[in-house]
């Protein structure tokens, strides 16, 4: 890898350019293939040369989006991180997302043939995200916190953002085992739920510019 000829100003400014943005759940299909464009960009900064390496793998390492089939790109992420790590320290946010015919905005589809990861992926990072702050989930279904899955996330108490997009929500009671795993979350973002006195699950979808909006957000105090 050779040395940069450039200023190290004008390579930094042309990485933070080319950067994914913080995406939203649930994503649209634009937003999502645009992030992957930008993704495979700054795979081709780190590779230009010795001094724009550190930045590309902070851009690239700062917040990670997995369709929840991806395992073989998961596992290679465990490896990565355990191999190297000072990259652990760089990862910020981590959002899955499921690979679901059904679901609304839809995503690419992929090869389901290595299995899904909605359901282990805590228990492969427990312990390597010293820095997560914010977890975001678009699945199909909700996530039961049994007892393992309960462990493993009480083990990333840094994060601070929960965000939730989902069809298939399970009972109000296992919305909140999810939210108390984090001790020291502030905000909540959920998409698509709502549940009555007895705990059954209403449909509620507001629009995504609704999302984005200052009140949008639950806070928790």
């Amino acid at each position: 890898m050779r040395d940069s000829t450039f200023p190290t100003e004008l390579f930094e400014a042309i990485i933070q350019e080319v950067r994914p943005c913080r995406l939203i759940l649930p994503l649209e299909q634009d937003d999502f293939s645009e992030y992957r464009k930008r993704l495979y960009t700054l795979c081709s900064c780190a590779r230009t040369c010795r001094a724009w390496a550190p930045t590309s793998r902070l851009c690239l390492y700062s917040r990670l989006i997995f369709i929840s089939t991806e395992k073989k790109s998961f596992e290679l992420l465990v490896r990565s991180l355990d191999g190297n790590p000072w990259l652990q320290t760089l990862v910020r946010g981590l959002s899955i997302i499921d690979n679901d015919d059904d679901y609304t905005p839809p995503i690419p589809r992929y090869s389901t043939a290595s299995g899904s990861i909605s359901h282990t992926w805590a228990l492969m990072l427990m312990g390597k995200l010293p820095r997560l702050q914010d977890i975001g989930f678009a699945l199909a279904r909700g996530l039961a916190c049994h007892t393992h899955l309960s462990r493993a996330l009480r083990t990333f108490s840094t994060v601070t953002s929960l965000s939730l997009a989902w069809k298939h929500s399970g009972s109000f009671e296992d919305l909140l085992k999810l939210i108390l795993v984090f001790p020291a979350l502030r905000n909540l973002m959920i998409h698509g739920s709502l549940w009555t006195p007895n705990g059954r699950r209403e449909l509620h979808v507001p629009p995504k510019e609704a999302l984005s909006a200052p009140d949008s957000a639950h806070n928790r105090e």
